[in-house]
C-alpha cells in the first residue's frame, strides 16, 4: 500500500534505502508501495497517516529523491 504521512507535531525522518529525509511540522510525505522504509519520530512529536491505496504499478524507481516543497508553493 502507498501510505502519506504528515508531520502534525514535531519533527521526524524516513530512511527509504540509502536515502534520509528530514519531516518537519505540516509536511506530508508520499510512501511508495513496496519500498522497504523506516519512519522515526523525534521526542514528543506526533505523525498522522493521511491516507493510502494500492498501488496501481510496481514499475517504481529503485532510488528514493527526498524533496520538500513549503507550504503555500508549487514547482
Amino acid at each position: 500500500m502507498h501510505v502519506l504521512s504528515r508531520i502534525y507535531r514535531g519533527s521526524g525522518y524516513l530512511d527509504i534505502g540509502e536515502s534520509r529525509c528530514e519531516r518537519h511540522r505540516g509536511v506530508a510525505t508520499w510512501i511508495p508501495a513496496g519500498l522497504k522504509h523506516i519512519t522515526g519520530l523525534r521526542e514528543n512529536s506526533i505523525s498522522l497517516p493521511l491516507g493510502s491505496r494500492p498501488p496501481l504499478t510496481s514499475n517504481w524507481p529503485s532510488r528514493y529523491r527526498c524533496s520538500s516543497h513549503p507550504r503555500g508553493t508549487t514547482t
